[in-house]
């Protein structure tokens, strides 16, 4: 019987805990004697931290040597510096090579012979600046009783009192905690907008530093609930047209639990003098933002100057489920305002009747108009369009569009003028939300790039090194390649946070490589981001901060099938092995199948089989997934589970068929197909792919066929408002039945098909069930559709959109076609607007039927824009913005990465060999990122990496920041443990998650060698290679790396435990040397950092 011994190290937390915190005290005491004799000071300096040209003073009881110092003083991050005498015996000058950088921090370490180095740190001096408040901006619903904190980036700002603007004003008192001031008001009014102005100016206690910039913000309190806070009345639009020949009618938001008849509501009528008043009336009701809804609610214009034209009281009217306001006529041309009244709610709406109907489209500085008339529903050329705002004007021509020039984008209305005649309608943007300009500008400086970032991981514990790559190229060709950018960890926020810790990170060539040490920090999500000089975000990727243990081993499901029959035994091998390969025997795994639930163990080789046959399910005539799902009996280190999955057929045999009804004639035509599953268990096919399991068609077979007719029984259910035909019609209730009307069968021919003809009703729609035998008894069936005029539709709604391919290779033909949900959109002359953008309006098409056609141009990767717009002769139907994109695939590369071995042992060298070659398999110089990682890492979280999809996936906005479309057709309401020992290796305590991270160049031939040490980990390592050329070819795989012993022990224990537990610590032998019934020995030590402390 083979006997084998083992040293198991054990250091548990609680006695590191206690040793290294006596360590700290013994050193701290050291230290305070020591720091009496050496100090480091700043020269300049004050309570916002170190003058950027700051000298530092080193001073000493004794005599300090110059050379000593110089070579014995390291900085972090570093910088080039300089040591000088002062003239002082022990008084040395560190002299800084260049300015420090601002807000940044900076580690002294002095070597010394004693047990421990002299450590200093300095923060030198950063902007002062505001970084948050409570409320935030643009916050709604606060409470009355809420105070107003105010976050400042350096302690104690100073008489903020002075400096310090609330609107409306209130009186209250100030407060001051480190970093944060508060003005604790004495009452807030409630629905109330704020806006807090902090001046500046505002001065830092201490220090010379102020407040460069004022810092606005607005919040709005809640509304106590009063007896009409249960009322519910108001408009959806606070903006709506009308033609000359209807009568206005208005959905309205209404709600009152108590009422039980139809509410009257008095209505005063004003018109105003002309387009320029109605305009200015907006404005002012728009300087109200968007979010404060109290204060947009209770706004009301002051109508004194206006002219009064009409008021009466019509009762507020409700069919099936809409609620509308009705005008007693029609009204002439011109601007109006209505003020409704009920009880003793008061509402207000901007309305304007023309029969000039508008869409526009904004996109940078330029604009477009496309402007019809109404009345005859066709384009309307020779109209005038103004911009009140910058006196530009153009005329339409024969197609009725306009172009114009010199909108500023900014986050304001801006409003246009279009007239013909007595005609006139005034057109508006909302706001651009990308926010300011110097917010646009930032994001025009992030698009100007390609650009990539690489995280080695995703999961890091609180003080891990975080890795990273990635690159940065202008899109314009000849503009000049960053030097340097700047690495920044931030907090995971919904706006812009300070951050924790940055580096500076200069590029090679297009390329960056670097790293952060993270600080202990909090678990939590952060983000690295990468800012240009100008402080502008270039790029961004999320990670994670946790504590957290690696799972031992891992669960692998396969099934020796892929794709099963009904009624087929199919058997599922499960594997637990450790990370590297060893199996792991005599485990009991759970699990769950589909309706089934049990349990089964793992044998010597780690392996486990589970049969399965799948029962015929009726009515299931499509591929089925079934999910195999496992997890560890007994508590892990870390969480250990596995799941597979595979595909059922309920049969053999497979209809694919159509109907369409011609000529008052139904037609069906199918072909019956006989199926297998060779191609998905070979691996020639995935199960979701077309034609993975035809293998061939089914000659001369019968089928039976039985023909319905569909028959929806109406019953009158209410009546609604038809706001396009201005009058009450009737809604109805449908009752659906399946009529048989005839059966029959048929033979497949020759070609596996079939086909059938039946007379049908005019505008009537059938069902044909097909349905026969297949050759494992079970019934296969399926039901074809023929829809005629009666077709029902339970939502009547539209959805206007552009059908076309995914991706476009350069030169290739794009062709887009305006649909109505699933059916092309009729032509019609000179009623389709087709426009392409990218970052502006590029070019704008008329056209008479809705397909649009162009050529993707070389200069248009990675995407484009396209919209469609479609004039019905009263209507604009608009698409959304549809991507036009590049096939990136023409940019991908070949990479070859082989290793000089396949199994290595810990410690061992690995050498890899890397070879690029381009989609022509030509060899190419490109840059390598090499990434090793434990597997077991990512067990925990995986990582997906596509280079060359986030290359090309990282469109270009289309530009288009607003829209404008009058006349809308009105819808009513919107609705593990450690491992450690094993054969002879002696403690092995090397342990890493990551271990190398690289970037290398390949030569002419395309070829790179790299190379580098695994640590002491037993499992195995995922090398993730991704390559990039200047020409921006991509591309990356994976690669894995196996490091093993032939014994091993397993040890599950925790991280930590508190005085007075009792840690229970499972030990477990592994190996391809194991035998069962083999005897092993461990020896366990517990020790601290000074040594062992006990041993069994």
């Amino acid at each position: 019987m083979k006997k084998h011994s083992s040293l198991l190290v054990l250091a548990l937390a609680l006695v590191i805990l206690i040793g290294i915190g006596a360590y700290l005290v013994h050193s701290n005491q050291d230290n305070k004697a020591l720091a009496a004799g050496v100090t480091l000071e700043p020269t300049e300096f004050d309570s916002a931290g170190v003058e950027v040209n700051s000298h530092f003073a080193l001073t000493s009881a004794n005599p300090l040597s110059l050379k000593s110092v110089a070579k014995q003083m390291s900085v972090e991050p570093s910088f080039d510096f300089s040591v000088k005498e002062t003239g002082q015996e022990g008084k040395l000058l560190i002299i800084p090579a260049a300015p420090l950088e601002s807000d940044r921090i900076y580690k002294f370490s002095l070597a010394s012979n004693e047990e421990s180095n002299f450590n200093w740190a300095f923060q030198t001096k950063g902007e002062f600046r505001i970084l948050s408040t409570l409320p935030g901006d643009q916050a709604a619903g606060v409470p009355l009783d809420t105070g107003i904190e105010i976050n400042f980036s350096h302690l104690q700002p100073d008489s903020l009192e002075k400096y310090f603007q609330i609107q409306p004003e209130v009186k209250g008192t100030f407060e001051v905690h480190k970093k944060t001031a508060v003005f604790v008001p004495k009452k807030l009014e409630e629905g109330t907008l704020y806006t807090v102005t902090v001046k500046k100016g505002l001065p830092l206690r201490g220090s010379r530093e102020t407040l460069q910039q004022d810092y606005v913000f607005q919040f709005e309190t809640r509304e106590e609930e009063t007896a009409f806070s249960r009322l519910g009345f108001h408009f959806y639009e606070d903006q709506i047209e009308f033609t000359s020949s209807e009568i206005p009618v208005f959905p309205v938001g209404y709600y009152d639990p108590d009422e039980k008849d139809h509410p009257q509501m008095d209505v005063q009528l004003f018109r105003y003098q002309g387009a320029v008043e109605y305009m200015e009336a907006l404005e002012a009701l728009r300087e109200i933002p968007y979010w404060a809804y109290c204060s947009n609610r209770k706004y009301m214009e002051d109508t004194s100057s206006l002219n009064r034209v009409a008021e009466f009281t019509t009762p507020l009217q409700r069919q099936s489920g809409t609620t509308f306001l009705s005008f007693p006529e029609i009204l002439p041309a011109g601007h109006y305002l209505a003020e409704v009244t009920w009880k003793d709610l008061k509402r207000q709406l901007h309305f304007q009747v023309s029969d000039l109907g508008v869409y526009a489209a904004a996109a940078g500085n330029e604009t477009i108009v496309w402007v019809n008339d109404l009345g005859r529903g066709v384009p309307a050329g020779g109209v005038q369009v103004t911009c009140p705002s910058t006196g530009a004007k153009a005329i339409t021509d024969d197609r009725g569009l306009a172009r114009l020039s010199g909108l500023v984008e900014d986050n304001h209305f801006h409003y246009l003028f279009i007239s013909a005649g007595e005609q006139q309608t005034v057109a508006s943007f909302g706001p651009n939300y990308y926010g300011s300009p110097e917010g646009m500008q930032r994001l025009r400086a992030r698009e100007s790039y390609w650009k990539y970032l690489y995280l080695d991981r995703s999961l890091y514990r609180p003080d891990d090194r975080v890795n990273f790559w990635g690159l940065l190229k202008p899109r314009e060709k000849g503009a000049p390649l960053p030097r340097e950018v700047t690495a920044a960890l931030t907090r995971w926020s919904w706006s812009e946070e300070a951050p924790i810790v940055t580096t500076p990170v200069q590029l090679e060539g297009f390329t960056f490589t670097g790293s952060l040490n993270l600080p202990n920090l909090s678990p939590g999500y952060y983000y690295l981001v990468i800012k240009d000089g100008e402080g502008s975000t270039l790029l961004e990727k999320g990670l994670e901060v946790a504590t957290y243990t690696k799972p031992a081993y891992r669960l692998e499901v396969t099934p020796n099938k892929r794709a099963l029959f009904a009624g087929e035994k199919g058997e599922w091998l499960v594997k637990a092995s450790f990370f590297e390969g060893t199996p792991v025997s005599n485990l009991t795994l759970n699990y769950h199948l589909f309706q089934s639930s049990g349990a089964v163990k793992t044998g010597a080789g780690g392996e486990a089989r589970l049969s399965y046959i799948p029962d015929y399910q009726p009515g299931q005539h499509f591929p089925q997934e079934r999910y195999l799902y496992l997890h560890a009996d007994l508590p892990e280190a870390g969480e250990i589970r596995g799941e597979g999955q595979v595909t059922v057929l309920n049969n053999d045999l497979m209809f694919e068929a159509s109907g369409e009804v011609v000529d008052g004639t139904g037609q069906v035509e199918m072909t019956l197909y006989r199926l297998t599953t060779d191609k998905v268990n070979r691996g020639e096919k995935d199960p979701w792919e077309k034609d993975a399991f035809q293998a061939g068609v089914q000659t001369d077979h019968p089928v039976e066929f039985t023909i319905y007719r569909d028959e929806w029984e109406k019953k009158e259910a209410g009546e609604y408002y038809d706001f396009i035909n201005k009058k009450v019609q009737k809604t109805y209730h449908y009752f659906y039945k399946k009529i048989p009307v005839g059966e029959g069968s048929l033979t497949t021919d020759a070609a596996g098909k079939g086909s059938l003809n039946f007379p049908v009703d005019a505008g009537r729609s059938y069902r044909v069930e097909l349905k026969t035998g297949d050759l494992r008894g079970n019934q296969a069936r399926v039901e074809v559709y023929l829809r005629g005029a009666d077709f029902y539709r339970e939502y009547d709604y539209h959805w206007y959109r552009l059908e076309g391919k995914d991706a476009y290779k350069a030169g290739e033909r794009v062709q887009l076609i305006l649909q109505d949900n699933e059916t092309a959109v009729s032509p019609r002359e000179k009623s389709f607007l087709f426009m392409t953008a990218r970052e502006g309006l590029l070019e704008n098409f008329i056209l008479d039927e809705g397909v649009f056609t162009t050529v993707f141009q070389e200069e248009y990767i990675p995407n484009f824009w396209v919209k469609g717009i479609y004039f019905d002769g009263r209507f604009y139907h608009e698409t959304f913005e549809q991507p036009v994109a590049y096939d990136r695939q023409e940019k991908s590369l070949d990479i070859s990465v082989k290793t000089d071995r396949e199994m290595y042992r810990p410690k061992d060298l690995v050498r890899v060999q890397v070879e690029v070659k381009d989609r022509l398999r030509r060899p190419v110089k490109a840059k390598v990122n090499l990434n090793l990682v434990d597997e077991a890492l990512y067990a925990l979280r995986d990582q997906h990496v596509d280079i060359l999809g986030a290359l090309y996936g990282d469109w270009l906005r289309s530009g288009i920041s607003g829209t404008f479309c009058s006349h809308r057709a009105p819808l009513g309401s919107p609705g593990g443990g450690a491992e450690m020992g094993g054969e002879g290796e002696g403690e092995r305590k090397d342990f890493k998650d990551a271990v190398f991270f690289q970037t290398v160049d390949t030569d002419g031939k395309g070829r790179a060698e790299v190379s580098f040490q695994v640590p002491d980990n037993l499992t195995s390592w995922r090398l993730t290679y991704q390559a990039v050329t200047s020409e921006l070819e991509a591309g990356n795989g994976t690669a894995k790396i196996k490091v093993k012993l032939p014994f091993f022990v397993d040890v599950v224990l925790n991280d930590s435990y508190l005085a007075g537990d009792k840690p229970v610590v499972e030990i477990r032998s592994f190996g391809n040397e194991l035998q069962e019934g083999s005897q092993v020995q461990y020896a366990v030590s517990l020790q601290n950092e000074k040594g062992v402390v006990d041993k069994k």
